[in-house]
C-alpha cells in the first residue's frame, strides 16, 4: 500500500458489515491464502474490487467472507492518524475512483493478445500514466 501506508506501519483494523465499507477504504484481506492491504475501488452486488495504491492491476472481485476489516487508523512516527478523518476520506474517495479507471484501462490493454501485444500494452501503460501518478501524488499528500 505504499506511498499511502507503509510496511510495517502499526493500523487500527474494526471488523466490518458490508454497508460500513466505503469507495477508497483500506482493508486487510486474504487473498489466495495470504494477508493482504489493499484499497476498495469498486463495490459490485457479488463483492467489492479491491488493488494496491502500487500495483495498476485490479485484483480478482472480493467477497465479504474475505475481507478481514477495515482500517479504521494507523500509526506514523508516534502519532495516530484516521483514515476517514479530514483530508483522507475525500482523497480516499478520489484515490479509490482513479484506483478503479486505472485498473480497468490496464485490464483492456493487458487482454489484448496479437502480434502488436507489446506495443498495444505499452500504449496501455502511457495512457495509465498520468493516473498512476495522480494517484501517487494523492495517497503522498494522504500521509
Amino acid at each position: 500500500m505504499s506511498p499511502s501506508l507503509k510496511k510495517g506501519e502499526v493500523v487500527v483494523v474494526c471488523g466490518l458489515t458490508g454497508d460500513q465499507l466505503l469507495i477508497g477504504d483500506i482493508v486487510i484481506l486474504q487473498l489466495e491464502g495470504e494477508l493482504i492491504t489493499h484499497r476498495i475501488v469498486a463495490r459490485r452486488t457479488d463483492g467489492w474490487y479491491t488493488k494496491g495504491d502500487g500495483s495498476p492491476r485490479l485484483d480478482p472481485l472480493v467477497r465479504l467472507e474475505a475481507i478481514l476489516g477495515w482500517v479504521e487508523a494507523y500509526e506514523h512516527d508516534g502519532a495516530v492518524y484516521s483514515t476517514r478523518g479530514g483530508k483522507r476520506k475525500l482523497i480516499n474517495s478520489i484515490i479509490g475512483s482513479l484506483s478503479w479507471l486505472e485498473g480497468a484501462i490496464y485490464r483492456v490493454f493487458d487482454g489484448i493478445g496479437d502480434s502488436r501485444t507489446r506495443v498495444v500494452r505499452g500504449i496501455g501503460r502511457i495512457i495509465v500514466l498520468p493516473l498512476r501518478m495522480t494517484i501517487w501524488c494523492l495517497a503522498k499528500l494522504w500521509r
